[in-house]
């Protein structure tokens, strides 16, 4: 088994990634934004450029923070107590994965061929069992 917790810093430099799952939710923001520009329309300057700015400042100074990136033997792990820590998880080492929502988070497990689990608070149900449906094929938890 190869997957295994690692700092950071000792990601292979020449990984390619072919997707990522970002905490900042795009698609909301743009929504304000598109509110914001209707009301600006039907003359409700204050409150339609009041949303316009929250968006705009909410993508280009809030941070980003990468929770899962997903490679073409593995996915990496960001969400960690230390931010220098992930986990480097091969899909070969997967024996199923579940994404669970619940009221208060949702959360995607993942359990191992060595019997260990490893779960993510995650924001985002519909991408991230199609990435996971992409590069853990046939793995996903059968929950009656």
């Amino acid at each position: 088994m190869r997957t295994k917790e690692l700092k950071v810093y000792n990601l292979p430099n020449n990984r390619t990634i072919n997707a990522d799952i970002d905490a900042k939710p795009y698609t909301l923001l743009l929504g304000l934004m598109g509110l914001g520009v209707m009301l600006m329309i039907f003359n409700a300057y204050i409150y339609g450029a009041s949303l316009l700015l929250l968006g705009l400042f909410a993508i280009a100074l809030l941070p980003r923070k990468i929770l899962i990136e997903f490679s073409d033997n593995y996915m990496v792990l960001y969400n960690k107590v230390d931010k220098n820590d992930c986990v480097i998880i091969y899909y070969d080492d997967i024996v199923f994965w579940n994404y669970q929502r619940n009221v208060q988070n949702d959360t995607l497990t993942i359990e191992l061929l060595d019997g260990s689990v490893e779960s993510i608070n995650c924001f985002d149900k519909h991408r991230i069992q199609r990435f996971m449906f992409i590069y853990a094929k046939g793995k996903k938890k059968v929950t009656r």
